[in-house]
């Protein structure tokens, strides 16, 4: 089946809270954005869109954050921006982050400054 909807920010968080924050700066930076609470829900939502970006946290309820972003380096067609946030703010994290595909990683709390400037990457990325 082909992707015909395009979503420009797709976030991948367990906490409804933070989701929405999320969701709010991607919002804000005028980014068509979706909310997914697991990597199921947002693997559903892949085959049949095309994301610009995926925000997702290390920590998600049925498979990490880590093999989420490995999930899709291998599974889609194209290569979204993708980014992971953790709480953990260690090398070992980073690192983990980096050979599982990442292309950012966000410390939580995450500083808003900071994620709409990535935010902003992906908008400039696109045109």
């Amino acid at each position: 089946m082909a992707r015909q909807q395009k979503i420009d920010l797709m976030v991948v968080e367990g906490d409804e809270l933070f989701r929405a924050l999320l969701g709010a700066v991607g919002n804000r930076c005028e980014m068509t954005t979706v909310l997914c609470e697991s990597a199921q829900e947002a693997l559903e939502i892949l085959n049949t869109c095309v994301v610009k970006a995926i925000i997702t946290e290390a920590h998600l309820p049925s498979i990490s954050g880590f093999e989420f972003i490995e999930t899709l380096r291998l599974q889609l067609d194209y290569a979204p921006l993708l980014v992971i946030t953790s709480s953990e703010n260690s090398r070992e994290y980073r690192v983990k982050a980096s050979n599982a595909g990442a292309d950012h990683f966000l410390s939580k709390p995450v500083n808003v400054n900071e994620l709409s400037e990535v935010i902003l990457k992906v908008k400039a990325r696109s045109h």
